[in-house]
């Protein structure tokens, strides 16, 4: 082994030491320096300031962290201008502007030295950079780069430091599914790598996601496994902080009595390692109590959570010491102490309203009520709950009356159109409705709306609704003054699908007779609504996801990146979760376009909205084309409510504007329905045979013409579009040719 090699692998070996634990490197920082006396200064340097920012000493770390940067600056040494300025970045964290300059200079030295583990460490730091500023779209961006460019595990450090944090974006996410997926991944390096320190982590991790999932018994297991290893292992902190989650864990499954021998060994071992900061200790006594009061030991519950209202009022943490406040009246009605329990309550009352802590004040009123109650003061406790639900009718007035003057407005922002005629043409466009699928859709809408950079994917059957809800987000958002630009990917030619998208220079291609901006660029600080997404060429999709990440656009025939701000909302009417099981639609992309999701119901699971939509569109018409309204009867809208609407409330919208067009009658009843539209009302058993009957006759099509869907559509005399819609409803795709072609590939 050479003399480099010898080097490397020595300071390997030392940051190893210091990355298990810290505190006793630093103990024995002298004696590392004899055992590896043929690392130099800066080697020992950086390995000192890595172990003080570890534990917290910023204010230690940096000034040899500068000295670090004038020694590398001197011979250009890029591991230790990149690392030393990303723990610089570290010790900055109160102030985000500079530890933002240290981060972006760490990833110019990355690239500048063409070093991809040096460029994941940078991208890695950015990545947790971007969590804590709470963007966990950009946070996760970063760290899935990360993973791509350590396709070989080349540093496992790195590696699974990321997918821990990935694993993190997911739980906050609520995406438990990828959180473990992550988790294992990192788990099976971990083991491969024999890294005991990132086993015990990443155990303790899982325990907590199976936790939230209530797999209590495989998450028991996984803290067992942690603590057993803590203990090995010599790390006391970690293995005090096994011992609570074991005993939060017990407290969720309702095992007090585990909990409690969990508790007491937490508790035993925190003063034997001399662990005492009063966070853990408010957070170990509430636990106790919870634990004795499911028990049935009031008295001793009452004891600790007088102890943990001392730790929260020492530690200043207004919201703990009401909600402690709130656990304790109810210990003490319990135990039929009313009055203790009633002066407790008044005394939170005071301290939440002082504070605005409105959820709190109701609970706080909720909890007195029922005081009221046990002490049979029957009028105080009905004055009571009247107030409350007031309060509580009060806000949800509120609510409704923000629904109800919800309106969406699609203008055209290339129209000449006056904007009375505009304001005309857009009543077409609302959502409306009073079901609670609708309801849900509208309250989805709206707080999705007020996240103004996040990205989302509607779904639901064509003539849902999809691209009006799209219009209806953008219109509640901060981008509302910046353009909603739609754009129907379906009816884009894959050859032309790079220039509509990032457009093109003058002369990049014939018929590119001047320079044009894509949609992206055109979308730029307002909304970007990619209907049918699914539709984008496999083969495209690359291209569109990287543009995703990096938030730049390269226009065909250009060299130069253009940076854009958009919001992304996709739509599909297809089954994509299947598209990308079957690898017709990237997992990447699909998480990318997805962060959240909006389904939309079909009409026929809504029947009861189908009324409010005649009227809607009835005063559509009228107001627009200046026809008379007409009466309607109650056979009518009985007999629409009978009929499944494939065509969704687009179909009805037809319906509508053909009856004024062709029915001749002022009162619509059910007859003049039939007369004009001949509806085919089908039973549930007709239309299951109708759709089991057309899945048949679409597959033996595809077989026959060996997948090539055009050929298959013309034969059963359907457009392309019909058949693409159909093939995905019906989870045909692995006849089609596409899907054929992948196979072989992959083989």
């Amino acid at each position: 082994m050479n003399d480099t090699k010898i080097v490397e692998e020595n300071f390997k070996s030392l940051r190893n030491a210091c990355h298990s634990n810290p505190v006793e490197y630093l103990k024995k920082a002298q004696n590392y320096r004899k055992k590896y006396a043929g690392l130099n200064k800066i080697h020992f340097l950086f390995v000192d300031a890595y172990a003080y920012s570890k534990i917290g000493r910023f204010d230690l770390a940096e000034p040899i962290l500068t000295e670090i940067l004038s020694l590398a600056l001197q011979d250009k040494n890029f591991f230790f201008l990149v690392h030393g300025n990303l723990l610089l970045s570290l010790c900055y964290r109160k102030d985000l502007q500079k530890a933002k300059i240290f981060l972006e200079t760490a990833e110019e030295y990355a690239r500048e030295a063409q070093d991809t583990l040096l460029l994941a460490a940078s991208l890695a730091y950015l990545g947790d950079y971007y969590f804590m500023q709470n963007n966990f779209d950009l946070s996760e961006n970063f760290h899935l780069q990360v993973q791509s460019l350590l396709v070989k595990d080349e540093d496992s450090h790195i590696k699974l430091q990321s997918l821990l944090s990935l694993a993190n974006t997911s739980i906050v996410a609520k995406k438990y599914k990828n959180a473990l997926i992550y988790l294992f991944k990192g788990m099976e390096i971990s083991e491969r790598e024999n890294n005991q320190h990132y086993s015990l982590t990443i155990k303790t991790n899982l325990a907590k996601v199976l936790m939230d999932l209530k797999r209590y018994a495989e998450g028991e297991k996984f803290l067992l496994d942690a603590r057993e290893l803590s203990h090995n292992l010599g790390l006391g902190i970690q293995e005090i902080q096994v011992l609570f989650s074991l005993a939060v864990l017990n407290l969720k499954n309702k095992s007090p009595q585990k909990a409690l021998t969990n508790l007491d060994n937490c508790h035993a071992l925190s003063l034997e390692k001399k662990f005492d900061p009063p966070e853990f200790y408010m957070d170990l006594y509430n636990n106790y109590a919870i634990a004795h009061a499911l028990n049935g030991d009031f008295d001793q519950a009452i004891t600790f959570l007088d102890k943990a209202t001392a730790c929260a009022i020492d530690i200043g943490d207004k919201i703990a010491e009401q909600e402690i406040y709130l656990n304790l009246a109810k210990m003490l009605m319990n135990v039929r102490q009313f009055d203790k329990a009633e002066a407790l309550l008044f005394r939170s009352l005071k301290s939440s309203k002082k504070y605005k802590l409105h959820e709190h004040i109701l609970v706080a009123k909720e909890i007195l009520a029922k005081l009221y109650l046990s002490k049979k003061d029957y009028a105080k406790s009905f004055n009571l709950m009247q107030k409350i639900h007031s309060e509580l009718r009060k806000e949800i007035t509120q609510l409704k009356d923000e629904y109800n003057r919800i309106e969406v407005q699609n203008f055209d922002l290339n129209s000449n159109n006056k904007p009375q005629e505009q304001a005309n043409s857009t009543l077409n466009k609302a959502f409306v409705g009073i079901s609670e699928a609708t309801r849900k859709v509208l309250h989805d809408a709206m707080l999705v709306a007020k996240q103004a950079n996040v990205n989302v994917l509607i779904r639901g059957e064509s003539g849902t609704g999809k691209e009006v809800v799209a219009n209806l987000i953008h219109k509640n958002s901060l981008r509302k003054d910046y353009p909603f630009v739609p754009i129907n990917a379906a009816a884009i030619s894959s050859s032309l699908m790079e220039s509509e998208l990032f457009g093109h220079k003058k002369g990049s291609y014939t018929g590119a007779i001047s320079n044009e901006k894509g949609i992206f660029l055109k979308a730029h600080k307002g909304t970007l609504f990619i209907d049918e997404i699914t539709e984008i060429p496999i083969e495209f999709q690359a291209k569109l996801l990287r543009v995703l990440e990096s938030k730049k656009v390269i226009p065909v025939g250009s060299s130069n990146e253009i940076s854009f701000d958009t919001r992304i909302i996709s739509s599909t009417n297809r089954s994509i979760n299947d598209m990308v099981a079957n690898d017709l639609f990237r997992l990447d992309l699909f998480y990318r376009i997805n962060t959240i999701e909006i389904i939309l119901p079909p009409l026929r699971d809504r029947k009861e909205d189908i009324p409010i939509l005649v009227e809607h569109f009835v005063k559509m018409f009228c107001n627009d084309c200046r026809w008379n309204e007409p009466n309607i009867d109650s056979t009518f809208i009985q007999h629409l409510q009978e009929y499944s609407f494939p065509g969704n409330i687009r179909e009805l919208k037809n319906i509508i504007e053909k009856l004024f067009i062709l029915g001749k009658s002022s009162t619509w009843d059910a007859k003049l329905l039939d007369k004009i539209c001949n509806l085919e009302i089908k039973s549930n058993k007709s239309e299951k045979h109708e759709e089991s009957s057309e899945k048949d006759r679409i597959t033996q099509a595809l077989i026959r013409f060996k997948g090539i869907r055009r050929d298959a559509a013309r034969f059963l005399d359907m457009s392309n579009s019909t058949m693409t819609r159909r093939i995905g409803k019906y989870n045909l795709e692995a006849f089609t040719r596409i899907h054929q072609a992948k196979k072989v590939t992959k083989k």
